[in-house]
């Protein structure tokens, strides 16, 4: 497959895998519990598959390394995430949070210079303008929004913690194993998660636990195939097209959302869904 054809796979999967954080919030689960079923489901099968498809490791202090900066940066990422889900509508945080799409494409056509065609350029052109206008405020619902402030400030906390997540991919994706990264990154992750349960289980969540380890595990198995995805699309094309692509993930949630929890698009973010598609279909061409 090609990297356009692997990063879509990602974005679908991505997609289908926010929606479901929504669940969670919507839910009221313990974010560390669904984040520790996540994980460790992520960690298995990567690890599973590792040995049995008897995979090495040529340098496995690279390979720490970089699992631990993406481990951390994921874990703040997801977190926060799913916190701001709990305080704002999901059509809001995740065009938000998908803003680090610019800051990783100002890195990597700088650091890595990507070159684009006239086309390409014209697509991440509409694609900040699709994020830009996907933000923007709808002053009638947001009134009724409880804590707002306290969910924006943890959706620019995820922002910038899921650009430092996504540059420190594209790194692993051409230095180290891609199944023994994702192993060794998720079973860090899962400690981080097991460490934060009881601190937010709060009177507010859920008691019981099996719904949020049941959800967990399925995010676990989209996560996989589209985390996989992702790591090969970096390996084989340029950062700053698929981390744009990556970033449309959010459309898929938020259209589910509105289809499951009714929550409202105004004209703007309506618009911003458009553009989103036609930047798309210009990041495909190739010429």
């Amino acid at each position: 497959m090609t990297w356009f054809t692997l990063a879509l796979i990602t974005l679908f999967c991505y997609g289908i895998q926010n929606f479901l954080f929504k669940v969670s919030a919507e839910n009221k689960y313990n974010s560390a519990l669904t984040t520790f079923a996540f994980f460790s489901t992520v960690t298995i099968i990567s690890a599973l598959l590792f040995f049995i498809l008897g995979q090495q490791i040529t340098n496995i202090y690279q390979l720490l390394f970089f699992a631990t900066l993406n481990a951390g940066c994921f874990f703040v990422f997801t977190i926060t995430k799913i916190e701001a889900l709990k305080h704002i509508e999901a059509s809001l945080v995740y065009p938000l949070i998908r803003l680090s799409t610019v800051v990783v494409i100002l890195f990597s056509l700088v650091y890595f210079q990507d070159k684009l065609n006239h086309f390409q350029i014209l697509g991440l052109v509409l694609a900040v303008l699709a994020m830009l206008l996907l933000t923007k405020k709808d002053p009638t619902a947001l009134k009724k929004q409880n804590f707002f402030k306290a969910g924006l400030i943890l959706a620019f906390v995820s922002l910038f913690f899921g650009a430092f997540s996504t540059i420190s991919s594209k790194f692993a994706a051409m230095h180290v194993n891609l199944l023994g990264f994702i192993a060794v990154s998720y079973f860090i992750n899962s400690i981080f998660s097991l460490i934060f349960i009881r601190k937010m289980q709060s009177g507010n969540e859920t008691i019981s636990p099996y719904p949020a380890l049941r959800l967990g595990m399925l995010i676990g198995l989209i996560n996989f195939l589209g985390f996989y995805s992702l790591l090969k699309a970096f390996a084989l094309g340029p950062l700053s097209i698929i981390a744009a692509l990556h970033s449309f993930s959010c459309i898929i949630a938020i259209v589910l959302a509105v289809l499951v929890y009714k929550e409202k698009i105004h004209f703007k973010r309506g618009l911003g869904i458009t553009l989103a598609i036609i930047a798309v279909i210009l990041m495909r061409i190739v010429v």
